[in-house]
């Protein structure tokens, strides 16, 4: 059988790809934190690099960092629906208080697949960052945790931001192995700015597998 040499198009087309691949596989080994900051010149800094000292805390040093211990609570649509009405303090009664500045370390002894917490906003006109951790494993590194803020009318609160700066997943990283191989992670799983004005609100972490992240991390500072 004759083979035909590719056409120009095709050539064109082969090339293409190949080019695509490897910016791909560049791109990916500039998030490797120390040559990321080689080649790119990014640093990470403000509340993302403090967020990162607090989340990055060993909770078992001795002596202990400065950190709370948060019971997450779970509510039925019952209890949740009483958190916009006259029963809220009933529901109140149930939940932990979040505070800012410090190591959350938030726990799911139900094993709901959402988690409740209460955040008090006390000062106007200052937005808030929450970032999200936990300490990884092969078991929960595909796991996500989703936040979201509702005010005391029930209405979720629009976050002004969700998006990852380069950075601060270049930045701040967990190393682990996983089937024999060395990985490298971003430590910060979610970043979210509220603009919150004074008040309390209600704080739900909905979490994607709670049997594989029984506690996460959170650190609340203040920012966007």
């Amino acid at each position: 059988m004759e083979v035909k040499p590719m056409s120009k198009r095709m050539t064109f087309l082969c090339a293409l790809g190949w080019i695509s691949c490897l910016l791909l596989i560049a791109a990916c080994d500039g998030l490797l934190p120390e040559e990321f900051r080689d080649k790119s010149g990014y640093v990470l800094s403000g509340p993302d690099e403090k967020a990162c000292g607090i989340l990055s805390a060993d909770t078992t040093a001795s002596p202990v960092p400065n950190f709370l211990a948060v019971e997450g609570a779970v509510l039925d649509s019952a209890a949740f629906a009483a958190w916009a009405g006259p029963a809220a303090d009933s529901v109140m009664a149930l939940l932990d208080t979040l505070a800012e500045d410090t190591l959350l370390l938030i726990s799911n002894p139900e094993a709901g697949k959402t988690v409740y917490a209460l955040f008090r906003q006390s000062e106007p006109a200052s937005g808030r960052l929450f970032f999200l951790s936990w300490d990884m494993n092969a078991g929960n590194v595909n796991a996500t945790i989703d936040l979201s803020l509702f005010d005391g009318q029930g209405r979720r609160v629009p976050a002004t931001g969700t998006a990852m700066p380069v950075e601060t997943a270049a930045g701040c990283t967990q190393a682990l192995e996983v089937g024999g191989q060395g990985m490298v992670l971003p430590s910060i799983r979610a970043r979210y700015g509220f603009p919150p004005e004074p008040g309390l609100y209600l704080a739900g972490f909905a979490i994607s597998d709670p049997a594989a992240v029984g506690t996460f991390r959170l650190a609340i500072l203040h920012g966007e």
